[in-house]
């Protein structure tokens, strides 16, 4: 595999683990910016809408941009928001850094992913996808955990810039490494659209929104609920993110390989058995 890819996963790790880590700091943020602690959770909150709302409407603008400058110019931006919330003195800053990250993240994602199929031969585009998606991966497995011992140990604005400085390297070196790649073939957003047309394609959007949402509203309260109502000390919290994220990695792997062959059951199952854990979540 062409190292750019691994760059351009380099970079999603980055802007994932950003995503995540203010999960494993609500109490810290509370405290510093004088607001509860679901105050905070908005903050989570405010980086997903800037992927779901800003982040296509990006996209969009820049359908027929060569795609190197795209993912450039979306590294800044995002780099841009990132350091806007390192040097966040309130919380309606750090609230507009978080937008301005999301949005960014949400269209390098759909970037990254169109430039590594096109770094390799089309039997290989699989596997270069899968590369981009283990950035992701990898960041709840330890960017999370590690950004959340970070702020521990030495603040939560030292675990901003640390964020800022790997993503400000991945844009330098994907400046270097990725080469200089065809224009997209011309398209209008009108012709985009069409796709919006299908059914079955917005059966599956609800499903992943149901899914995520329910997940990730869990996810977010993690850090207050292990150490508030459970009674774990603090700085047992990055372990336990650790153990969530290898789960979901591991369940990713399995997942993946039955997918293909049992498509439905497997997605039964899964909502099953994620109902059945949050509702546990819930009463316990």
């Amino acid at each position: 595999m062409p190292l750019a890819i691994y760059v351009l996963s380099l970079a999603i790790f980055c802007m994932t683990t950003s995503e995540f880590m203010v999960a494993g700091m609500m109490n810290t943020l509370a405290g510093e910016f004088a607001v509860s602690v679901s105050q905070v959770g908005y903050l989570i909150t405010a980086f997903s809408a800037g992927m779901v709302v800003g982040g296509p409407l990006l996209t969009a603008a820049l359908l027929n941009m060569p795609r190197k400058k795209a993912f450039i110019m979306l590294t800044g931006v995002f780099l841009a928001g990132q350091l806007l919330g390192a040097i966040a003195g309130s919380y309606e800053v750090m609230m507009a850094s978080r937008i301005i990250a999301g949005v960014a993240s949400s269209a390098a994602f759909g970037v990254s992913i169109s430039i590594s199929a096109s770094l390799v031969e089309e039997n290989q585009r699989g596997r270069a996808v899968s590369i981009i998606f283990g950035g992701l991966m990898i960041a709840t497995v330890l960017g999370t955990p590690a950004a959340t011992w970070v702020a521990d140990a030495y603040g939560w604005r030292f675990s901003f810039w640390a964020v800022a400085i790997l993503v400000l390297l991945s844009g330098v070196t994907a400046l270097r490494l990725i080469p200089v790649l065809s224009r997209p073939e011309p398209t209008s957003l009108r012709h985009e659209m069409k796709s919006f047309r299908n059914r079955k394609l917005w059966a599956a959007y609800l499903t992943s929104f149901l899914i995520i949402g329910a997940t990730f509203v869990a996810f977010s309260y993690f850090a207050p609920i292990f150490t508030e109502l459970t009674g774990f000390s603090p700085s047992s919290v990055p372990l336990l993110f650790v153990v969530y994220g290898a789960a979901t990695v591991v369940g990713n792997l399995i997942t993946g390989r039955l997918a293909d062959r049992y498509t439905m059951l497997i997605l039964t199952i899964g909502l099953v058995l994620l109902t059945t854990g949050l509702l546990t979540f819930a009463i316990g």
